[in-house]
């Protein structure tokens, strides 16, 4: 059985943490509006190791049974599994011997257990069912498997967002920093290296890391671990005109530019202040290191939502090996910064599906795209085109470009997403990508 009822609350959000047990009682039938609630007994308190609240329930096929339910207030992932087990040992523990002396055995457990939580992530309700423990919690989010019973329920966002804490390491800025553990999965990171890299302001990418620990996608680093080198990602350097101080070639911000040439970075990343560099140096003293990289990319492969502007247009230039060829000229001449994607992308790197229809490219500006329509004499069209230029609203698009056949190509990572929002076949691709080249 599965229920999409809706968890509606005329209380204020500020009552419905799990500060009391009264507060998640009170929301029992309309959290579990499938099951029928006959007896409850309260033991022990929240974060105990017996669990606090035990349901005597009637399924809609009219079987009983008891629910052993642990509240958990602080519910990461990093701890949920120990919760669950220690919540399973604790029913355990309730099952006395049928009857003394020997040969006796232990009843077998007739309580279900469950975790209850204001919100379980994504990550923390994977981890229940892993563990065959259901769960529950306050923004309706449910999952029971029992006798003939199933019932599940999602709810992706969090009505009880914490303070000082990202809404997720998928976010725009977040991202940033797993896309850079996932390009090198294999490397130990310091959260200053990590900060550099990904050009994300310390506090966050601290926030990030411990977010990444907590959700158990990595691991604090043995603090003798080796410790790899940074490899800098690949940028393709315009030529800078003279400019005033700050202001680069065409007035805008030099975000286009190395980091050697551009000291301050992009218009995107904020230094640490002194002291923010100490709080944070205090908060973060260990290494990182990515265990699940496969179960990250993942996460981010069922969230990530491009966002980009593409402009459909028309080449003469054939066959497309010819105009990528045409591309990798014409960014050198008129010193333009690209990256190819999709099919036009995996046909160099990790060629599987034959046949290009469209060859695809992200423009590092707005502004550059007249200059590549007249650099390749391309026509706008409004079907059937065989270029798609691509303006990405973030620019750790271009994070880790590489140079394949003298074509310059995004990073594998952000290729193998691109390729899964492609309807003809770019599934098959990514996946090809994915086993030969990512590896994970």
């Amino acid at each position: 059985m599965k229920t999409d009822n809706s968890v509606n609350s005329d209380l204020p959000l500020q009552e419905e943490g799990l500060g009391t047990r009264e507060a998640f009682v009170r929301r029992l039938p309309r959290l579990l509006p499938s099951l029928r609630v006959t007896a409850l007994r309260t033991r022990g308190r929240a974060g105990a190791r017996s669990p606090e609240l035990i349901l005597q329930v009637v399924t809609p096929s009219g079987r009983r049974r008891q629910l052993y339910v642990g509240l958990r207030s602080a519910a990461v992932p990093s701890r949920i599994r120990e919760a669950a087990r220690q919540l399973k040992a604790a029913g355990q523990l309730t099952s006395r011997p049928a009857r003394r002396g020997r040969g006796s055995r232990t009843r077998p457990l007739m309580g279900y257990p469950v975790l209850a939580a204001t919100f379980l992530s994504p990550r923390a309700r994977e981890i229940c069912r892993e563990e065959n423990v259901g769960y529950l919690d306050l923004a309706g989010n449910c999952w029971l498997q029992f006798d003939d019973l199933y019932v599940e329920k999602v709810v992706e966002k969090n009505p009880f967002p914490h303070r000082g804490r990202p809404p997720s390491v998928f976010s725009p800025v977040s991202s940033r920093i797993v896309r850079a553990v996932l390009e090198e999965p294999q490397r130990t990171w310091q959260v200053g290296e990590l900060a550099r890299a990904a050009r994300v302001s310390l506090g966050q990418t601290s926030n990030v890391t411990r977010r990444l620990i907590a959700e158990e996608y990595a691991s604090r680093a043995d603090r003798g671990a080796p410790r790899a080198e940074p490899v800098a990602p690949t940028i393709t350097p315009r030529v800078p005109a003279p400019a005033r101080a700050g202001v680069g070639p065409g007035g805008r911000h030099p975000a286009h530019l190395p980091a050697a040439v551009n000291p301050t970075g992009p218009p995107w990343f904020r230094s640490a202040s002194p002291n923010e560099t100490e709080r944070t140096g205090a908060r973060w003293r260990g290494r990182l290191r990515l265990t699940q990289p496969a179960r990250l990319l993942d996460a981010w492969r069922e969230r990530y939502v491009p966002a980009r502007t593409s402009m459909a247009y028309y080449s003469f230039a054939r066959p497309p090996e010819q105009l990528i060829a045409q591309v990798a000229e014409a960014a050198a001449r008129e010193r333009l910064r690209y990256a190819l994607t999709s099919f036009a992308a995996s046909s160099l790197l990790a060629p599987f599906v034959r046949g290009i229809g469209t060859v695809q490219w992200y423009v590092h500006a707005r502004d550059d795209v007249e200059r590549w329509v007249k650099a390749l004499d391309l026509r706008p069209v409004e079907s059937g085109p065989n270029v798609i230029l691509l303006i990405a609203e973030d620019p750790a698009i271009f994070y880790r470009t590489q140079v394949v056949q003298g074509a310059t190509l995004v990073g594998t990572i952000q290729l193998y997403l691109d390729l899964l929002q492609e309807p003809s076949r770019g599934v098959e691709q990514a996946q090809f990508l994915r086993r030969e080249r990512i590896g994970f």
